[in-house]
């Protein structure tokens, strides 16, 4: 099966589909690029939703950062909470009030 992790017009289809099935017929894109906070996008390396798909997120929110874990997969704050940890900490200190942006 193949999977879709592609921008189409002004539709994002990131999700989790064959690639041969139909994109979803609303858009998470304008939401996205709306977006003023701070913001992370933790990523497993194995999940079946090709990574891609969160480096498509990343470049929507403006001034988000893009953290992989090698070897995690959907649910990494599971398997994984180490490196989400590792990820999370320095980015939420960054975030602080007072803190320089990472």
């Amino acid at each position: 099966m193949l999977w879709s992790a592609t921008i189409r017009s002004t539709r994002l289809t990131a999700w989790s589909r064959p690639a041969t099935s139909r994109p979803p017929a609303h858009s998470y894109r304008n939401a996205l690029q709306r977006i003023d906070a701070p913001t992370l996008v933790v990523h497993g390396e194995a999940n079946l939703q090709p990574v891609q798909a969160s480096r498509v997120y990343a470049e929507l929110i403006p001034g988000a950062q893009l953290s992989v874990l090698p070897s995690a997969r959907h649910a990494p704050y599971h398997t994984h909470p180490e490196a989400v940890a590792q990820a999370v900490g320095p980015f939420l200190t960054a975030a602080e009030p007072g803190s320089e942006a990472p």
